[in-house]
């Protein structure tokens, strides 16, 4: 929240600032808690000139896993050892080149990798890593112009999935990558108009190239001596050109139009012999009514595009985000949706309440998951089905802020599927990421309130319905042609046929501030899980009983934090 202190989430759209470093007072701050090791520094390079402000964050849940891993694994038994490599890094250089303009190059990177040595010693490994560099250029008042930015980006993720277990005497190993990078160019301005209007419009150009079936196998008699298959390279590139425009009439506290347009070029399959060109407009429309000062109605409704498909359908156990782009067979995923609230206030408190409908076509499902692996050793296209889905629901939220007492409640009822003619006997079935419920109560009370000290308490609490999952019901003996015995073959009697627990989870803790020779402090301890409940982290199939088991990492724990700024 440090670095980036402006976040707009609004309809699926996200607009992200980071924040720069201070022109004039250098400033430092180190943070530790159970979870999180963190430091900071924001100084000036050049005195109003030149600033520069950088982060480093490790997390210490490996360490911590050894430390109560008599405790936690008391309660499972899935794994014998757990391993754990988290963190990120950020830094961003600041040049004031004048009054009107500044330029700034930025770098982010992020490391998330586990491994999960099992009792029969086989193991998991789960990874992802990105890295982001970033240039950027703002300039006021230029020409006829209000305002005019200008960036160039490079972006790069990476995931990691690994297996590695022995059957019998024969050792086997599965690795599979995906592997997106992007460079993108843009350009884009302001003009304010008359009294109440305002154009905003811009130009985008980005190219990307994805590898998502990257795989290797290595099966043989011992681990060093195990024969492993050609790495397959499934390596495609993609270009997208956007123009885009707004337009957006505003009159204070009484009433906001804004429509937006987007046009897009994708070619797809660029320098290969299956390359082409899809042509795809977007639209936005928004409105707003005050009725009274602080209360009010909103309305709004989105046509959106989107050339990147996450796919659907990925094997129980695996974790790996695969990212594949559109092209002539895999048509971009579009998107309908609607929205309709009212929001307001008095005083200090805060509410908004609305509901949404969205309705999305050309979604990408992998149909065959026990041949997800092998499938990948032919290409990721293989067992694509297509279809379509929808997501509706309502969403509340109630907020007060104060001196002494402060608290924030979310509620989001909801219900998302999909709808694919080759699966579940064409029958609708709900997404895999599909929450009926999801409710937050956090609250903060300061007892003390003082110019240069403060203390409270403050409690959080969240409940989620579990995600859905295709779990094997069973076998079916049957009999092929030529063949004697019967053949089991799995049973599973739908897609998402089975809802995992529940997340449920209650923190609470105490926390003091206070001011010493202009070096500010904050401490806190508390209780992570103070009901104890063991929330699901993943579900492991165990070869000996023939069944799934939940793994969940952490029980109630005391935790301690402290932070200092200087």
């Amino acid at each position: 929240s440090t670095l980036f202190p402006y976040t707009t989430l609004f309809r699926s759209h996200i607009r992200l600032l980071t924040k720069d470093g201070d022109m004039s007072r250098r400033s430092i701050q180190l943070s530790a808690t159970p979870y999180l090791l963190s430091g900071l520094v924001n100084t000036p390079v050049i005195q109003d000139t030149v600033s520069f402000i950088g982060s480093i964050r490790i997390s210490p849940l490996g360490w911590e896993y050894k430390a109560f891993q008599p405790m936690i694994n008391q309660y499972q038994n899935v794994f014998d050892n757990f391993g754990a490599m988290v963190g990120d890094l950020f830094g961003k250089l600041t040049w004031r080149r004048s009054a009107r303009s500044n330029l700034s190059f930025s770098c982010f990177g992020s490391l998330d990798r586990y491994r999960f040595v099992l009792k029969d010693q086989s193991s998991d490994v789960m990874g992802w890593n990105n890295l982001l560099l970033n240039t950027e250029y703002h300039i006021n008042h230029f020409a006829e112009l209000d305002d005019i930015h200008a960036s160039l980006s490079f972006n790069r993720h990476i995931g990691v999935q690994e297996q590695e277990f022995i059957t019998g005497e024969t050792y086997h190993r599965f690795q599979m990558r995906n592997n997106l990078a992007e460079v993108t160019l843009s350009l884009s301005g302001s003009k304010r108009a008359l009294e109440h209007s305002n154009f905003l419009f811009g130009l985008k150009a980005r190219g990307a190239v994805f590898n998502p079936g990257t795989s290797r196998m290595s099966e043989g008699i011992r681990r060093r001596g195990a024969e492993t298959t050609p790495l397959v390279d499934s390596r495609t590139g993609t270009i997208l050109f956007t123009m885009h425009g707004q337009w957006e009439y505003t009159i204070p506290s009484r009433f906001l139009l804004r429509l937006a347009l987007r046009g897009n070029a994708y070619a797809y399959g660029v320098g290969t012999p299956e390359n082409g060109w899809l042509f795809h407009p977007e639209a936005s429309v928004t409105s707003r009514w005050y009725m009274q000062r602080q209360i009010g109605m909103e309305l709004s409704f989105d046509a959106l595009t989107q050339y990147y498909h996450t796919l659907e359908g990925i094997p129980l156990g695996w974790s790996l985000d695969m990212t594949v782009p559109s092209d002539s067979a895999l048509l971009p995923e579009q998107s309908l949706q609607g929205y309709f609230g009212f929001f307001g206030g008095f005083q200090r408190h805060r509410f908004r309440a609305g509901a949404f409908y969205k309705q999305m076509r050309h979604i990408v499902y992998y149909g065959k998951a026990s041949a997800y692996f092998d499938s990948s050793q032919s290409g990721w296209h293989e067992n694509i089905n297509v279809g379509e889905g929808t997501s509706r629901g309502a969403e509340f939220l109630y907020e007060k802020d104060g001196d002494v007492l402060s608290w924030r409640a979310s509620y989001t009822l909801s219900k998302t599927d999909r709808l694919f003619p080759g699966l579940n006997g064409g029958k609708r079935f709900p997404s895999k990421f599909d929450r009926r419920h999801i409710a937050n109560v956090s609250g903060d009370w300061r007892f003390i309130d003082r110019n240069k000290n403060s203390a409270g308490v403050s409690l959080q609490f969240t409940y989620q319905s579990g995600h859905w999952e295709s779990l094997q019901e069973g076998t079916v003996s049957t009999f092929f042609i030529g063949k004697k015995d019967a053949v089991p073959i799995p049973f599973v009697s739908a897609v998402n046929n089975f809802e995992m627990p529940a997340y449920i989870r209650l923190d609470a803790s105490f926390f003091m501030n206070w001011i010493v020779r202009n070096q500010e402090h904050e401490f806190r301890i508390g209780v992570y899980n103070m009901l104890n409940r063991h929330n699901p982290f993943m579900l492991h199939y165990n070869v000996e009983t023939g069944g799934w088991n939940y793994v969940s990492l952490f029980p109630v724990l005391p935790t301690l934090s402290y932070r200092i700024g200087f």
